[in-house]
């Protein structure tokens, strides 16, 4: 009598890879990440076939628009399996806080950030730091280049497009500034865009393209053409656009311009400028104050306020399509926008940063208290001035110092804020 042989079990790693892919696709993101370390022909498989699509659009990290502005700025290639990882952490709020160039004297700096690079404005100079991809060091401490003096009048405003960079300062002048070591191009001289050539009103904003500047002050916003006369170049007046306003930016196709007012009695305080005519058109969304604007695309612009909000506001509706209200009611006093679905304002106490999805209306993502080291003289800590990020480090600009959240981070212990009233009352339960 032949003896009955012992039927194997089957295992996971017996099915072939369709079928793997088809059970990949039904697991959480947690799922995966547990999955992944299993074997080497799992890691393929996950990577190949579900790492890869699943990061496509994800917020912040997502590589399907690789001409994003995060996408351009991050200095490090992040594979489809640390895009999930960083996305979670952006999410949870788990992160690493680094405090930079702490400063005694109140001083909230300019910032611009690349791929290699990071300028930053202190007091009236401007510094350029070199990124590192070392773990846990976010800049080199010593700057490679520096432009213009500290004793100059404090930078306010800071754009750069390739080889040229533009600032305005707090006494009403604007310089423009050669990087790419052409200064024999560019010897123009400091110009005073104020109102009249003896007031020293602080230039609010600034933008540029090409040979095309535009500025604004609180009292005067102005286009100007640079121009050439014996092959010296100076900038000369090309419209007056009337009073003055906080935050103006070319549309990408620099055929427009939008404007917003830092106050407005009649609730008109976005408007847009025709560039061909330089007419001004006031848009209809219902709001009085702005205090930073940057567009998503040449038709839609994203809008921070006074009132505690953050809006999407069509061009071609006339009307802010969306409105994501602050759960703390704060103002909004700078937006960094990814250049795909993420947005990130900068709110006007305690350094917080709050995140946000296009995709989701009505609803954060998720909010990012940096630590509270320093207060400012009236015990209230500092507004976020600006923001700026790639795809795993967001940057803040804060009255005494440079704050960095690294979220590159999975070790870090998680602050989410998803849920603000639930998070309140275990804080307050605890205690």
């Amino acid at each position: 009598m032949v003896g009955k042989t012992k039927k194997s079990s089957l295992i996971l790693s017996d099915l072939n890879d369709d079928v793997l892919c088809i059970i990949f696709d039904y697991c959480s993101l947690d799922d995966l990440l547990n999955l992944f370390y299993v074997c080497k022909r799992f890691q393929a498989i996950i990577r190949r076939s579900t790492f890869l699509r699943r990061s496509l659009d994800l917020l912040l990290v997502g590589h399907r628009n690789q001409n994003a502005i995060s996408y351009q700025r991050t200095i490090q290639n992040l594979s489809y399996h640390k895009r999930v990882k960083v996305f979670q952490n952006w999410c949870y709020g788990r992160y690493e806080e680094h405090i930079l160039f702490h400063q005694s004297q109140f001083n909230p700096s300019k910032i611009f950030l690349e791929k290699e690079f990071l300028y930053k404005s202190h007091s009236g100079q401007l510094r350029k730091f070199a990124r590192s991809k070392r773990h846990g060091e976010i800049l080199y401490r010593r700057p490679i280049e520096t432009y213009g003096e500290v004793r100059d009048a404090d930078i306010t405003s800071l754009s750069k497009t390739d080889g040229t960079i533009f600032i305005g300062r707090r006494n009403g002048r604007v310089k423009i500034i050669s990087v790419d070591g052409n200064d024999e191009n560019d010897p123009i001289d400091e110009t005073n865009v104020s109102s009249n050539a003896y007031s020293g009103q602080r230039v609010e904003s600034i933008d540029f393209s090409g040979d095309l500047f535009a500025t604004s002050t609180l009292q005067r916003a102005a286009l100007w053409q640079k121009r050439y006369e014996l092959d010296m170049p100076y900038l000369d007046t090309v419209a007056e656009l009337g009073e003055g306003f906080k935050c103006i930016r070319f549309s990408p196709n620099v055929d427009r311009m939008a404007m917003g007012k830092y106050k407005d009695a009649s609730r008109r305080g976005l408007s847009l400028v025709d560039v061909a005519t330089n007419d001004v058109s006031p848009l209809a969304s219902d709001t009085s104050s702005i205090y930073d604007l940057q567009w998503k695309d040449n038709d839609v612009i994203l809008t921070g306020h006074y009132d505690t909000t953050f809006r999407l506001f069509d061009c071609r509706t006339n009307c802010d399509e969306l409105i994501w209200l602050d759960p703390y009611d704060l103002a909004i006093y700078s937006i960094s926008y990814d250049g795909n679905f993420g947005v990130l304002c900068g709110m006007k106490y305690h350094c917080r940063v709050n995140l946000y999805d296009l995709r989701v209306p009505n609803k954060y993502i998720q909010l990012y208290f940096p630590k509270q080291r320093f207060r400012g003289a009236k015990g209230i800590s500092s507004p976020a001035y600006q923001v700026v990020n790639d795809q795993s480090q967001l940057f803040i600009a804060t009255d005494y110092n440079l704050r960095v959240l690294d979220f590159d981070a999975d070790w870090a212990e998680s602050k989410d804020y998803t849920n603000i009233f639930v998070h309140e009352m275990i804080v307050n339960a605890s205690s």
